[in-house]
């Protein structure tokens, strides 16, 4: 993270981020060489999250393996490090290679693990994930992806799924119809708030700068399903993708709102209809 004293400096020189053009995302780099080793870290122990009428274990599972000179730095020799998660315990076979193909490493990242291994870029160095719930037949992970090109880059793939159909979970499984208005209006506000924040503290290093660079960004509608399930409520996320050069000026993105904020909009037979009732 730069320090904001060089933020200052990049808002001067980099014209393109005005017009929103982004480079964090690009990652290619010449090849660092065949991978010398691969090994596989001992696996954790199956974990059982919930007792709830459809209950599954989670098995993480870690792989490490080195390509490149060893002995060497970056970008002769590198590391990586993958985690994902094994799923079992659903009795439906068909559920259960539903949920396993969604939390897949081809559907997080687009490649298998042999694909990765054999990738010439070598971009990737970590990939890890959390169980952010796993109750009333709902599993929500996040599985966020590192890697090296030009710049150091990571970003977050959230995965929510109903355990009864081994389906992706959208704002319409979990809200009335017509209330994704009502609640990305609450989101926006929320996010303004966060804006204006920032700008104050951008300007304490840099007094006239003009707070033309957030002017574009507003939470909509159809930005609603980019979500996260949690124990007491939903973060909505919201991704500025800013390039590397101004990470430091990026809101979070992340907005929460409490099962008892939504409550008027939760679905009585949708999957948070669990939620109903709570703060009455």
């Amino acid at each position: 993270m730069m320090k904001l004293s060089r933020l200052v400096l990049a808002f001067l020189l980099v014209q393109s981020f005005v017009a929103g053009i982004s480079t964090d995302r690009s990652l290619s780099e010449s090849p660092l060489g065949r991978i010398t080793s691969t090994s596989v870290v001992k696996n954790q122990p199956p974990l059982k999250l919930n007792k709830s009428s459809r209950s599954i274990t989670i098995e993480a599972k870690t792989v490490r393996w080195q390509a490149g000179q060893k002995r060497s730095e970056f970008p002769q020799y590198r590391e990586t490090i993958v985690r994902y998660p094994v799923i079992g315990g659903l009795a439906n076979p068909e559920v259960l290679k539903k949920v396993r193909s969604a939390t897949s490493l081809k559907t997080i990242i687009g490649q298998s693990l042999t694909e990765l291994r054999q990738d010439p870029s070598y971009w990737l160095t970590e990939i890890d994930y959390v169980v952010n719930y796993n109750r009333h037949n709902i599993l929500d992970l996040t599985c966020t992806i590192s890697g090296m090109g030009a710049y150091p880059s990571t970003s977050k793939k959230r995965i929510s799924l109903d355990l009864n159909t081994g389906k992706s979970l959208q704002a319409k499984d979990l809200f009335k119809p017509g209330s994704n208005e009502a609640i990305a209006e609450t989101i926006e506000q929320m996010m303004q708030q966060e804006i204006r924040a920032k700008i104050v503290d951008l300007r304490k290093q840099a007094p006239d700068l003009k707070p033309d660079m957030f002017a574009k960004y507003h939470f909509r509608a159809k930005d609603i399903n980019d979500f996260t399930i949690g124990k007491r409520g939903i973060t909505f996320h919201y991704n500025f993708d800013f390039i590397h050069a101004m990470k430091a000026a990026e809101p979070t993105g992340a907005y929460f709102l409490t099962y008892e904020k939504l409550n008027r909009y939760i679905r009585s037979d949708g999957a948070i209809s669990f939620a109903l009732g709570r703060g009455k």
